[in-house]
C-alpha cells in the first residue's frame, strides 16, 4: 500500500472553510468575571475551560472569532518542535528534550479532546504529516533526524524516497 493512500488532493489551506459568525454588532456585556482578548487557540481554549468551571467569561477579538492565524495554521497538530531536537538536547539535556517532545505529542491529544468534547465537525484525522526534502542534502538531514527520533525518543517515522515523487521541469 502506498504511503499516500489516505492523502487528499486539496490542501488544508486551499480547502473551502466556512466563515465564522460575525459578532461585531453584538454589544459587550456590562460586566464579566474574565475578559479574554484574542480568539486564537490560546484564547478559545482559555475561555472554554473557564466556561466549564462556570466562570462568566467574555471572549473578544479585533476581527471575527477564530478567523486569523490559528485557523490558518496546523502547527498545533504536528509532533516535535520548530527547533531541531538534537539542538534542544545539546542545549537543555536529554531529559528536557524528551519532556518537550512529549508535550508536543500531548498538544495533539489536547486538540483531539477539544474537538471530541466540543463535538466540532472539522474533519480531524491523526494520519501524520509530510516533511519534504528539496534537495539531496535535505533528505540526508531528514535521515539523520529519523535516526535521532528512533534512538532517543522511540518515535517511528518513515522516509519516502524518489520512486514516490516525480520532477516536472
Amino acid at each position: 500500500m502506498s504511503p499516500f493512500s489516505q492523502t487528499k488532493e486539496a490542501t488544508y489551506w486551499t480547502d473551502p472553510h466556512p466563515t465564522t459568525i460575525n459578532y461585531s454588532n453584538k454589544p459587550l456585556p456590562q460586566q464579566t468575571d474574565v475578559l479574554v482578548i484574542g480568539s486564537g487557540y490560546t484564547g478559545v481554549v482559555t475561555a472554554l475551560q473557564l466556561k466549564k468551571a462556570d466562570v462568566d467569561v467574555t471572549l473578544i477579538d479585533k476581527g471575527r472569532i477564530g478567523s486569523e492565524a490559528s485557523s490558518k495554521n496546523g502547527g498545533m497538530c504536528l509532533s516535535g518542535l520548530s527547533t531541531a531536537l538534537f539542538k534542544v538536547k545539546k542545549k537543555f539535556g536529554r531529559e528536557k528534550m524528551v519532556q518537550f517532545f512529549q508535550e508536543s505529542l500531548e498538544s495533539i491529544n489536547c486538540v483531539e479532546r477539544l474537538i471530541t468534547e466540543g463535538n466540532i465537525d472539522c474533519d480531524f484525522k491523526r494520519n501524520g504529516f509530510l516533511e519534504a526534502a528539496f534537495k539531496p542534502s535535505h533528505f540526508d538531514g531528514l535521515k539523520e533526524e529519523q535516526e535521532f527520533l528512533a534512538e532517543h525518543l522511540d518515535h517511528t517515522t518513515f522516509l519516502i524516497g524518489g520512486k514516490y515523487f516525480y520532477r516536472d521541469c
